[in-house]
């Protein structure tokens, strides 16, 4: 933070590696307010790339519904996650579902309101629209990555 003639405080933020940014404030309550606003914008820059991420195993027909491709082996409550990650914010249509998994329309709902199922945490049924929520999205990725059908961004290639 520096002073100068015109401003109190500057403040830089780094986004990413490849993005960074420098804000100049003239008091500490608009500094404050700015620092929510990058913390906030950084949480969605990381749910963007973790989505990205799990789009890569995915196949989409129109851009915005995506689901598992087929020679991705996962457990059926895993690729309704993926399915609904991959589609975020819009989510995935039951109807896609049932036509593209072994899924019907009773073990879709079962996932998303069991007490018993974890997914059921995430995951939520919106105008016949599977969504998943912020908070799931992480979960997922450390699942994935654990079970090495997504690559560690963290390790060496």
């Amino acid at each position: 933070m520096t002073k100068d003639s015109r401003f109190l405080i500057e403040l830089h933020s780094i986004i990413d590696d490849n993005t960074s940014c420098v804000v100049k404030f003239s008091n500490a309550s608009e500094t404050m307010a700015a620092l929510d606003e990058l913390d906030s914008i950084k949480s969605i820059h990381r749910l963007r790339k973790t989505i990205l991420r799990i789009r890569k195993i995915c196949r989409t027909v129109d851009g915005l519904v995506h689901y598992p491709r087929d020679e991705i082996e996962l457990p059926k409550a895993r690729w309704l996650s993926v399915a609904a990650t991959a589609s975020f914010s819009v989510g995935i249509p039951i109807d896609t579902i049932i036509e593209k998994s072994a899924l019907d329309r009773k073990t879709v709902a079962a996932y998303c309101t069991s007490v018993n199922n974890p997914t059921s945490e995430f995951l939520t049924v919106i105008e016949d629209r599977v969504h998943i929520n912020s908070k799931g999205i992480p979960w997922l990725l450390n699942l994935l990555v654990k079970d090495k059908q997504i690559d560690d961004e963290n390790t060496e290639k």
